[in-house]
């Protein structure tokens, strides 16, 4: 890893009902030539269940990028 900006992770989890609830902020990353710019992951989960969001703004390799 090349660079990582400063982060922001939140999260609890409550053992009486089984849920839990994550959020991760990453402004950027730099991971083996691979930039990711704006990342922001969301988990929440139910029981049995989990479900997961993913939010980018920009992620670029070389001189390809993705929006």
């Amino acid at each position: 890893m090349k660079k990582l900006s400063n982060s922001r992770i939140e999260g609890h989890y409550t053992s009486e009902n089984n849920k839990l609830k994550l959020n991760c902020q990453v402004p950027e990353i730099n991971y083996s030539g691979v930039q990711f710019d704006s990342l922001y992951i969301s988990i929440t989960g139910s029981g049995t269940k989990l479900t997961a969001d993913l939010h980018l703004k920009k992620i670029a390799y070389d001189s390809n990028i993705y929006r």
